[in-house]
Parts: C-alpha cells; sequence; structure tokens
C-alpha cells in the first residue's frame, strides 16, 4: 500500500487547514521521527515548487509551439524572441526542479533516503550544466567579443553547447 511506508518510518500527514499544510510526523514508538515545522516547510516547498513546475513547463510548451509554428521554414531553427524566452524559462525550471526534489528529500522515509540524496545529488549536477550551457547561450552568445567563436554556440553538432545539453 502508498501509505504504508510513510507510517512504518515515522507518519508524515500534510492537512489542510487556512490554506496551509499541518503536518504531525510521529513514529510508531511515538517519539517524533521529522520535526513538525521541517516537515510542514518540507510539504510547502515542495507542493509550491510542483505548482511552479507545472506552469513553467505550460509556458515553456506555448513558447515551444509558438516558435515552431512562426517558423519561416521547417528546417529552420526557432528564432527570437520565442528562443530567448524558452531559454530563459530553462533558467527559472531548473532551480525549481531543484526545490522539489530537495523538498521530496526532506519527506523521504529514512531506509530509502539514500535514493533520494543520489537522486538530489545527480539533479544537481545536471542542474548546474544546464544553467552554465543556457546562461553562456543567452547571454555570451549575443556578445560582440564572441563573435568569432560561434561554433560553440551552435546547436548543430559539432559544438560545445550541444556537447553540455547532451551531457544534461
Amino acid at each position: 500500500m502508498a501509505g504504508e511506508g510513510l507510517r512504518a518510518a515515522g507518519d508524515v500527514r500534510c492537512l489542510r487547514r487556512r490554506g496551509l499544510p499541518k503536518v504531525s510526523a510521529v513514529s510508531p514508538s511515538g517519539a517524533a521521527s521529522l520535526d513538525c515545522r521541517a516537515a510542514r516547510l518540507a510539504c510547502l516547498v515542495s507542493f509550491r515548487s510542483a505548482v511552479l513546475l507545472v506552469c513553467l513547463q505550460v509556458a515553456y510548451a506555448v513558447m515551444l509551439t509558438s516558435g515552431l509554428l512562426a517558423r519561416v521554414a521547417p528546417d529552420r531553427p526557432i528564432g527570437d524572441p520565442y528562443f530567448t524566452r524558452m531559454e530563459g524559462l530553462v533558467l527559472a525550471i531548473m532551480p525549481a526542479m531543484i526545490c522539489f526534489a530537495a523538498g521530496v528529500h526532506a519527506l523521504t522515509e529514512p531506509q530509502r533516503r539514500v535514493f533520494s540524496l543520489a537522486a538530489l545529488v545527480f539533479l544537481a549536477v545536471a542542474t548546474a550544466i544546464t544553467l552554465s550551457e543556457h546562461g553562456a547561450i543567452l547571454f555570451l552568445s549575443r556578445d560582440p567579443a564572441f563573435a568569432g567563436v560561434a561554433h560553440v554556440f551552435a546547436f548543430e553538432w559539432p559544438s560545445v553547447v550541444y556537447l553540455l545539453d547532451v551531457l544534461a
């Protein structure tokens, strides 16, 4: 059953009251397994991050669809302003994913916490690569000082950002 694992490691219940979750955390022995305020904060961070992620991903899908429809020819890449907005949305999505994963990790039962920690670490590495890559595309590729190294920022193989995108 889905809730049995939580009861075994420490019962964590998020209840809605006055619009905010109220959390009680009690282990089977009766001792607090997770500080109530910490559990409440973890629930709140996870929930708000999930809502933010859904909103950002819907906005990304709208920008992607608009950019694809606005192309002059089917073999042309997505141009500005759609491409710039999509890059900005990626820069916002990744930190929201970290917040969501951190909240989930905080609420994970102790026997499985090593797996949620590993997932959080791998997500942090992917976030660092993604933010570096998309930040460089968004800010450095438009700088006249980098005009001679356009192949570095191109989304065509071989290029540095293409490799980093595949790696992340």
